[in-house]
């Protein structure tokens, strides 16, 4: 069923409304498939019965159930004055229906004359109504509830009886010639048009102002065959002429209609053609007055399953609800204040108000303004109900009350002052502040000319009032509405404060484009001021007068200016000024308005054109007021964004991580429990159930004695079985001990977060040292230990069903207990683990960033802020050379401070180096998840070992690490605001990075080895080796196959251009397989040693720029493919022209382009890679891109071989395998 809505007063054009229908009973967000949708609306999804009475009464909760929308509506306005009339066209009245206590009649639209009762009366002349009436008058307080709603009812039907042949009477005779319609229309809705319009030409007899009808049209449940057109082509010729006859009634500017429907329609379609009931759907809004020609909402960015609101079947989760477009209506026919819109929409105050639809977003003569959402108002008078004081005040007809909430303004001026002061139109003539002596001049002949030197990726903010449009409108390039609402403590006028890109520029002159509306919200004066550091005082560059056109804009244009002309096709003003100073920083802002009135002001862009000053230029101290003693911006020099050396090379490992101590083959008995399943299956690697059932006698499990004679365990891995979700474990306890009469010592004990979804039985694991297996159900808990030991147990002391008892059941698929192996007869050696490696009194330094705050607040211990301002190098931070000589560390932990959560790091990343020549290793990176929760200044923070202070607001991570370092190096790439970019600030109150303390000259732990290959690697005599900037040459092009592309045999880019030293483009198109997309490579050397990869952005597309990599080696067709290294690409956004050729070296990459070098310890050579991009930094993009990519190494010679076992060795280089033994034997394992 489709129904249209006609009513008084609105559209010229048409406004779509996209993914819309009933929303949220009780939540007060939007829903997503990911919330249990079905218990939060309430209502009867699907079905038509449930769905229209739904939709015509808008009414989810029931609070006013039987009356609908527009009905109510038409109450609130009948109650303040306005003559109303419900009506329906021909069938269901739900929508037009009233409050039973308001108990006004819904008239009935007909081609049909109405019908004549009392016609064999008893009584004579009409005197039996007369009588019916008297029996069924006013009634007393003790009549019955029933007795009372009939007599109403049945009033109210006799008045609509006696009021249609009173109309009849009037009309008989008067010609309703229609011009547009025919005498007799073939089809239903065409004769149900033709009768509302004739019935809309008879409103001065019933003298009404405001009225609302509903009418259907049926026929649009296509299960079997999509004959969608054909019922458009039917609404579309009735609507064409039923416009053409209210504009011929002159009544089209004063009407609007919606379309809408009980539920869309599924966006696929089924196996008969046709489509099925689904959910959100798409309508529209049509009418003289509609500021239409735009789509009000959100539509979903997929159709498909990749949708937050696809519920499957092609069905869409509605994005806005019916709330938002009744709330636009509802005001512009005349309801105003939160009371009155409350009662005719119960279920309003679920949704953010600014969210909803004002009329002035729906219609050119809309009258409440858009901001009115930022206010509680509830009677309407425009003024907000803590300083109303009248808060019953009449209601507002148009204009707002004055500033008490009383009394609307008069016609003209008062005698007596107004509430609130207001300031003068006119300027003084002269400006109120004297300048201060000319700051440094700089010679103008070296800079660049810009239209504007503030982009739209200069940092900006708010001054001077507040407003829910994005700050960046004011400089974003196009005539996007700016709007501030002027605080009372802006005395100055209010504005903005911007901070270039640029580093530093003369500004010129300012150039201000109207808004789309709002002329009396222009601003009328101007002051640019500017400065060079945060917390130094503004400099007066320029203040006047502005007289801007009352011509507006339209909204969203892109402005087309040059340093020399404005956009001369703009509303707009430009005052040129004279100015040598150079700066930073600036604040515009606009003291007074074209109304005095006003509280808002409001443009629709502001350009400061002048000239960018070269990068270098160094500004010399200020004149007054005195600045306070400048800061050295940048401690030492500017460090590269990635390391120019490559770091140095592990020292031989003595410990070996594995994904689980508990290799399959290991002794396993269970524990405090009894079951027939074997025990193997716990270890098996398998997914295989293992379970016991508990004696009783404490929390079952098992216990193993591992077939390494030592290991070191550091987290437990627990993967659910097929079936049983009621008895997965959820606390474990994991203990250890050398000997079976040794008593068990704790490791770590804890919760498990295990989900019901189940593994299927027998399914292989497939598991690394640092990384579960990500296909399978489990859950991971990872923990600090040092201790080495030859047994272990494994108990888990309650499950999903409740706390273990006598016969309680305990099952899972597989448990891993990841870590270290240790060689027989190693010792491992003593080290302490500490809170933080970071002892207050460390070396502290600031890393691409400048602020005047002291570095030692990082890590003094408290939550004292510590604050960055990234200078547009890379990621901003700090370096920090502990007291300690060495240690390792193995988490982070960030504390909040005591303000600013717009700037909490959301991302980090910890490397190590031990000199100062020595490039840097990253140890962990990844996502921070702090809250927006503050903790107070300068609190101490108590912390441990193996916990963080939990009375501190904070974020930890841990992660496993085994290398030492003396210098470390912490940075954040992303903060809560942004991307770091030039002036982005990153915040916090304190990093700890937990770990252990290695005491001096002891450094033996290393970092984990790569995945041992299937078949054996080649090491690299590294002595014969040769370096190259790139193993990677043109040459080797026609050996690339692309992986996972959509066109692998239709090139977008030709493969060369990913390796032939040039700046050429190169891109993959994902084929949405899910699977990462990359490439393989044979380079022209036979065997190469790859220790980085250089990555060179492209001319355009910075969202497809890859922000993660994989790259593994191998040395035959047939072998699996080996890790080499994996991690996180941060590309800057600045792009390098087309062409350009790439001068690196085999130390450094080429510095004029913009890149990113990841770098990584290796000493593997291998004669084929595999290079794969599993994001990009838009996570939408289905386009990796990118100008170059080197591989830099060694290249090693042709001819060269190495050992395989038993061949004799100086050192592993020489050897086939990893493993150079003592006695000079090569070897496969370490020990023979």
């Amino acid at each position: 069923m489709c129904f249209a809505l006609a009513f008084y007063v609105f559209d010229r054009t048409i406004v779509f409304l996209p993914s819309m229908s009933l929303t949220i009973r009780y939540a007060a967000q939007p829903l997503t498939k990911h919330d249990d949708y079905f218990s939060l609306t309430k209502v009867q999804l699907g079905a038509h019965n449930h769905m229209q009475r739904e939709t015509y009464e808008v009414d989810t909760r029931g609070i006013m159930h039987g009356s609908g929308v527009g009905g109510r509506i038409l109450d609130v306005l009948n109650r303040h004055g306005h003559q109303t009339s419900a009506n329906a066209v021909e069938g269901r009245d739900t929508l037009v229906k009233g409050s039973p206590n308001d108990n006004n009649p819904v008239w009935t639209v007909s081609e049909r004359s109405p019908g004549i009762i009392d016609q064999i009366s008893s009584l004579p002349d009409g005197a039996m109504l007369d009588l019916v009436k008297q029996l069924n008058g006013e009634g007393e307080p003790e009549n019955s509830l029933y007795g009372e709603t009939w007599s109403a009812k049945l009033s109210q039907s006799l008045f609509q009886y006696e009021e249609s042949h009173r109309m009849q009477t009037e009309l008989e005779g008067l010609n309703f010639t229609l011009t547009s319609f025919p005498e007799s229309p073939e089809g239903t809705l065409d004769q149900r048009f033709k009768s509302l319009a004739e019935y809309m030409s008879t409103r001065h007899l019933r003298k009404v102002d405001r009225e609302v009808f509903v009418l259907s049209h049926e026929g649009y449940d296509m299960h079997r065959e999509n004959t969608l057109g054909k019922k458009f082509s039917e609404l579309n010729a009735s609507l064409q002429q039923f416009i053409e006859e209210l504009k011929a009634m002159g009544i089209w500017e004063d009407t609007a209609l919606v379309m809408g429907s009980d539920f869309g329609r599924s966006v696929t379609a089924n196996s008969n053609g046709g489509t099925d009931h689904a959910w959100g759907g798409n309508y529209f809004l049509l009418g003289g007055s509609v500021d239409g020609g735009k789509i009000l909402g959100t539509y979903p960015e997929f159709l498909d399953e990749r949708s937050d609101y696809w519920t499957g079947r092609g069905r869409m989760i509605p994005t806005t609800p019916w709330e938002s477009v009744w709330n636009g209506i509802g005001q512009w026919m005349g309801v105003r204040g939160d009371n009155d819109l409350g009662w005719v929409l119960p279920n309003r105050n679920n949704f953010d108000k600014c969210a909803l639809f004002s009329d002035q977003d729906l219609f050119l003569n809309g009258e409440i303004p858009q901001t009115a959402c930022l206010i509680n108002d509830g009677d309407g008078d425009g003024v907000a109900d803590e300083v109303d004081q009248c808060p019953n005040s009449q209601y507002w007809t148009g204009l707002a009350s004055d500033a008490s909430g009383c009394q609307p303004p008069t016609a003209g001026p008062t005698t007596s002052p107004t509430l609130v002061p207001q300031p003068t139109i006119a300027p003084s003539s002269a400006p109120s502040v004297p300048p201060t002596p000319a700051p440094t001049v700089f010679g103008v002949l070296e800079v660049t000319p810009k239209a504007s030197v503030i982009t739209p990726d200069s940092a900006i903010v708010r001054v001077g009032g507040s407003n829910n449009h994005a700050v960046g409108r004011a400089i974003d390039g196009t005539t996007d509405k700016y709007e501030v609402h002027m605080s009372d403590a802006a005395k100055t006028g209010a504005g903005f404060e911007v901070t270039p890109f640029w580093p530093h520029s003369i500004v010129q002159g300012i150039r201000v484009y109207t808004a789309s509306d709002g002329k009396s919200r222009d601003p009328t004066q101007f002051v640019v001021e500017g400065r060079n550091r945060e917390g130094e005082a503004w400099t007066l560059i320029a203040g006047g007068d502005l007289n801007l056109s009352v011509e507006r804009n339209p909204q969203g244009v892109p402005i087309d200016s040059s340093p020399s002309a404005p956009d001369l096709a703009k509303a707009h003003q430009e005052v040129t000024f004279q100015n040598t100073a150079a700066y930073s920083h600036y604040r515009v802002t606009f003291p007074e308005t074209r109304s005095t009135s006003s509280t808002i002001v409001q443009f629709g862009e502001v350009e400061l054109p002048g000239v960018w000053v070269p990068p270098g230029f160094v500004m010399t101290e200020y004149p007054t007021p005195a600045p306070s003693p400048k800061p050295t911006p940048a401690p030492t020099a500017v460090p590269t964004f990635k390391p120019t050396a490559a770091p140095s090379i592990a020292p031989t490992a003595v410990v070996t991580p594995v994904s689980t101590v508990l290799t399959p083959g290991s002794t396993v008995v269970r524990v405090r429990g009894y079951n027939t399943h074997t025990t193997a299956t716990a270890i098996d690697g398998t997914t295989d159930v293992y379970q016991v059932h508990a004696d009783g006698t404490g929390a079952p499990g098992f216990q193993v004695t591992p077939l390494w004679p030592y290991s070191i365990v550091q987290g437990i891995r627990v993967y659910t079985p097929y079936n049983g979700h009621s008895r997965d474990p959820m606390k474990f306890i994991v203990e250890g001990r050398n000997g079976d009469t040794e008593g068990w010592t704790i490791i770590a004990e804890g919760d498990l977060g295990l989900t019901t979804e189940r593994n299927p039985s027998g399914m292989a694991i497939e598991s690394t040292p640092t990384e579960p297996d990500m296909a399978k159900i489990h859950d991971e808990v990872l923990f600090q230990n040092t201790v080495m030991y030859s047994q272990y147990r494994v108990t888990f002391p309650e499950a999903r069903s409740g706390s273990v008892a006598y016969g309680t059941i305990v099952q899972f698929g597989e448990v891993e207990l990841p870590g270290l192996t240790v060689p027989p007869g190693y010792v491992l050696p003593t080290v302490t683990p500490v809170s933080t490696v970071l002892t207050p009194g460390s070396t502290v330094v600031r890393v691409r960033g400048y602020n005047t705050h002291t570095t030692a607040t990082a890590i003094d211990g408290t939550t004292d802020v510590y604050q960055v301002h990234a200078d547009g190098t890379g990621a901003p931070g700090f370096e920090v050379s502990p007291l300690w000589p060495y240690s390792i560390v193995q988490g982070i932990r960030v504390y909040t401070p005591h303000n600013g959560h717009g700037r909490d790091p959301m991302q980090f990343i910890v490397e190590g180096r031990n000199g100062d020549t020595e490039g840097w290793s990253v140890i962990a990176l990844g996502d921070l998840g702090l809250t927006t929760e503050r903790n107070p200044a300068g609190t101490p923070i108590n912390s441990s070992p193996s916990a963080p202070d939990t009375s501190l607001v904070h974020d930890e991570v841990l992660f496993q690490n085994t290398v030492v370092y003396s210098q470390y190096r912490v940075t954040f790439p992303e903060a809560r605001s942004a991307l770091m970019a030039y002036g982005t600030i990153v915040q916090f109150g304190e990093v700890e990075l937990p770990g252990l303390t290695v005491p001096p000259g002891l450094f033996v732990m290393t970092p984990y080895p790569t995945a041992t290959p299937t078949a054996a690697p080649v090491a690299a005599a590294e002595s014969n080796a040769i370096p190259v900037s790139t193993v990677l040459d043109a040459a080797a092009a026609p050996s690339i196959v692309r992986l996972n592309d959509i066109y692998p045999t239709h090139w977008y880019h030709n493969n060369v251009n990913i390796m032939d030293g040039t700046t050429s483009i190169y891109e993959i198109r994902m084929d949405g397989s899910g699977l990462p997309s990359g490439l393989e490579v044979t380079p022209t050397w036979p065997h190469s040693v790859i220790k980085s990869m250089r990555v060179y952005t492209a001319r355009n597309g910075n969202s497809r720029d890859p922000t993660s990599f994989v790259i593994k080696g191998r040395n035959t067709d047939g072998e699996a493919w080996t890790l080499i290294a994996e991690g996180a690409l941060y590309l800057p956004t600045d792009r390098n022209s087309v062409g350009l050729t790439v001068n690196s070296s085999p130390s450094a990459p080429d510095m004029a382009l913009n890149h990113y070098e990841a770098t990584f310890p290796n000493a593997v050579a291998y004669s084929q890679y595999q290079l794969t991009f599993p994001t990009t930094r838009h996570p939408d993009s289905t386009i990796v891109q990118f100008a170059e990519l080197e591989l830099p190494g060694l290249a090693v010679p042709e001819g060269w071989t190495c050992g395989g076992p038993g061949a004799s060795c100086g050192n592993s280089h020489e050897c086939c395998s990893e493993f150079c033994l003592g006695t000079g034997v090569c070897s496969d394992v370490t020990t023979q």
